[in-house]
């Protein structure tokens, strides 16, 4: 049986190819770099053929193309898909989320939607973190000291190939987290600290946030948008743990300080 991994380069797809690689199963990465592109459904079907289920991730860029490639792809015989959404629960964001969602559920195929917190690896690998930490060492957010349940992304993997390869798991929706939940000055500092980089976490107002996105010339609509996503973060909003990566993988899932006592070793 063949699993079809999108975004195979990206944060948790890479992860997964190495997942469902060392469950025994043949995963197919699917990216720009195989040929493939969302955006492009002529890229579609012969990625597509022989595939028995099937990764896919959220683009809010498209927010259709989620659902018509699930409907492609179970046109073209796939059985099982996994669908990795967002963990968001505010009026103006859940209604998208779900819409999206959606798509994959009314496809067809077995489905599970997998709603994961904030990524742990978010701090090497997201722009929005990564990119002022190394400029001026400095991430400024408004998100004052509310909490966060970091997941790590190889975690989201591991659930993703159980869910894929596992009966069991169909019809459901899952929201993972990490054992615990902190706040940026807690995760910043422990970063810092690992890696020995002069870095730290500056808490600022949703309005100086805001001016400085439209200063770098962002819309007002997207420069809403993400203080929106920010303030469920300052809010706590999201920071309940579930037991959902335990249920599912029968271990509990990686503390933070796992990844910066990696980051810790590679000095």
């Amino acid at each position: 049986m063949t699993y079809l991994v999108l975004g195979a380069t990206g944060k948790t797809g890479r992860h997964v190819v190495s997942s469902l690689t060392a469950r025994g199963a043949e995963a197919r990465p699917a990216s720009r770099a195989t040929g493939f592109d969302l955006t492009d459904p002529a890229t579609w079907d012969a990625a597509l053929e022989g595939v028995t289920g099937a990764y896919i991730v959220e683009t809010t860029e498209h927010p259709t193309l989620p659902g018509e490639f699930a409907a492609r792809a179970v046109a073209a015989g796939v059985r099982r898909l996994v669908f990795l959404s967002a963990r968001l629960t505010h009026p103006t964001q859940l209604p998208g989320i779900e819409g999206r969602e959606k798509g994959v559920v009314d496809s067809g195929a077995e489905w599970t939607i997998l709603r994961p917190a904030w990524f742990t690896q978010n701090v090497t690998e997201l722009g929005m973190f990564s990119e002022p930490l190394a400029a001026d060492g400095v991430l400024s957010l408004p998100t004052g000291q509310g909490r966060e349940p970091f997941i790590d992304t190889r975690d989201i993997a591991d659930v993703v190939a159980a869910v894929l390869l596992e009966d069991g798991h169909q019809g459901k929706l899952y929201e993972l987290t990490g054992p615990r939940a902190l706040t940026f000055t807690e995760l910043i500092d422990g970063y810092a600290e690992a890696t020995g980089k002069d870095v730290r976490y500056q808490a600022i107002s949703e309005e100086d946030y805001v001016a400085g996105l439209l200063k770098e010339g962002m819309s007002d609509e997207e420069a809403a948008f993400m203080a929106t996503m920010l303030a469920e973060l300052r809010e706590s909003r999201g920071a309940e743990l579930t037991t959902t990566v335990r249920d599912v993988l029968g271990r509990e899932p990686r503390d933070v300080t796992e990844w910066l006592g990696e980051l810790r070793s590679a000095r």
